[in-house]
């Protein structure tokens, strides 16, 4: 996540645009919680888009793997086949 400042920055940049857009009036709030998902929107295709490079550099594991090793770290006994 970046830092408060920059999220600040952020945030004033998108409402001034929002609102020199013309859009409807909206409030502070509804700037934010419209800004707050754009962001967590952002977050995930970034996210998605550095597992797709890691999977291409073949770096990662299976399904079965992770499973093997989540069960093995919580004390589960391994899945049965």
């Amino acid at each position: 996540m970046i830092a408060t400042r920059e999220l600040i920055d952020s945030f004033h940049q998108y409402a001034i645009e929002q609102i020199q857009a013309g859009e409807a009036p909206l409030s502070v709030d509804q700037l934010y919680d419209r800004w707050r998902t754009q962001q967590e929107h952002d977050e995930t295709i970034r996210s998605i888009r550095t597992g797709l490079e890691q999977m291409r550099r073949g770096e990662g594991m299976t399904l079965d793997e992770a499973d093997r090793q989540i069960r093995e770290h919580v004390g589960l006994l391994p899945r049965q086949s």
